[in-house]
């Protein structure tokens, strides 16, 4: 793995047992304990997961705002210092680049985190959607550390280090001190639980996370990996990009029409994408369970009661909350029910719900 990169955490990751696996060009650790004692560590306690391999920007200038509430399909104008704000990036064509997400700082600063295996394509498409602009961009990503600190009892845990701090509510951030180090506290995550990920500088991150971990010990916290993240994701119906988003999967495709403002009267993509909203027979991003125990892999096909190919699968893992096979799919007809997938000579029922599937 000498050609990945490494965050600050990788030798305390394998001074913990983890195991570490290539992800979107970084040494990552997929697993410590076990992926399903880590997954139910987030549901029923706490756990923390180093997702410092993100992507962070900073947008700053007069016309910051004005920027990109052209360049991202949600509102980004008029929201006030201390918010977050999750948003599709996209081309004029609808293709969805990324999805990520905007905090706002002050009046003309934004910090902008985008997933890792699109730093590079990102920050070149907002390079060249800031033409005309009088915005100043930054990729900061190699000086910034980030931990997330997610589940029931991770407000506690965070608490506990701040006592006489006031936390941020959800999609709400702000700068806060934490056993001596400045961090930024935003109250969002990617596991489907209540908690926080904390920004620091790149050089603090070790000391964040042997801070975290001691004061973690009371709430019974512990570290998870990849493997989790993806299960816990999945369970709370949230997109992974290249799978349920892409260039080809949009967001009125994905279902996340609630955050692509067709009211705005500008923003790259507004007309592909506002055909799209019109258009009944796209095919669509679905959630499902599925009968037995074996798990219906990304491309398996999906077939309808006509033995018909309707769909292919997206994602799929056990759900340890359901303890049973779960996925996405993407669907071009639902109509002849029951679908179905056939794994390894066995036809498995599929049943279709909303997430989140844990709850």
């Amino acid at each position: 793995m000498s050609d990945l990169k490494q965050t600050p955490l990788i030798d305390f990751h394998k001074q913990l047992g983890a195991r570490c696996v290539p992800f979107a060009g970084w040494e990552m650790p997929v697993s410590y304990a076990g992926i399903i004692e880590e997954h139910m560590a987030v549901r029923e306690r706490c756990g923390f997961f180093d997702v410092c391999h993100m992507g962070e920007f900073v947008v700053s200038g007069p016309q910051a705002e004005q920027f990109l509430d052209h360049a991202l399909t949600n509102h980004i104008a008029g929201t006030p210092a201390g918010k977050a704000v999750y948003s599709p990036l996209c081309a004029a064509n609808g293709a969805t680049i990324d999805d990520l997400i905007v905090y706002r700082r002050g009046a003309e600063d934004f910090l902008v985190v985008v997933n890792a295996s699109n730093i590079d394509k990102d920050f070149a498409h907002f390079q060249a959607q800031a033409e005309g602009y009088e915005v100043k961009l930054e990729n900061i990503s190699d000086a910034v550390g980030l931990i997330a600190v997610q589940g029931p009892r991770a407000v506690e845990l965070v608490q506990s280090l701040a006592p006489d701090t006031t936390l941020p509510k959800r999609f709400r951030h702000a700068a806060v001190t934490l056993g001596g180090l400045e961090c930024r506290l935003s109250r969002t995550g990617y596991t489907g639980e209540d908690g926080f990920e904390v920004f620091c500088a790149a050089g603090d991150t070790l000391a964040l996370a042997k801070l975290l971990t001691a004061a973690g010990e009371p709430f019974g916290a512990q570290w998870c990996g990849l493997g989790a993240r993806d299960s816990l994701r999945l369970e709370a119906g949230f997109p992974l990009y290249g799978h349920e988003l892409s260039e080809t999967i949009t967001p009125i495709i994905a279902g996340l029409g609630w955050a692509v403002k067709l009211d705005k009267p500008h923003f790259t993509g507004r007309e592909a994408l506002g055909e799209q909203a019109m258009d009944a027979n796209l095919p669509r991003v679905r959630f499902f369970t599925l009968e037995g125990r074996r798990i219906a892999r990304e491309g398996t096909e999906v077939l309808d009661a006509e033995n018909k190919v309707v769909g292919k699968v997206l994602s799929g893992t056990l759900s340890p909350v359901r303890n049973q096979p779960i996925g996405s799919a993407l669907l071009s007809d639902e109509s002849e029910l029951p679908l179905r997938v056939e794994l390894r000579g066995h036809t498995a029922e599929m049943t279709l719900l909303e997430p989140p599937l844990h709850k």
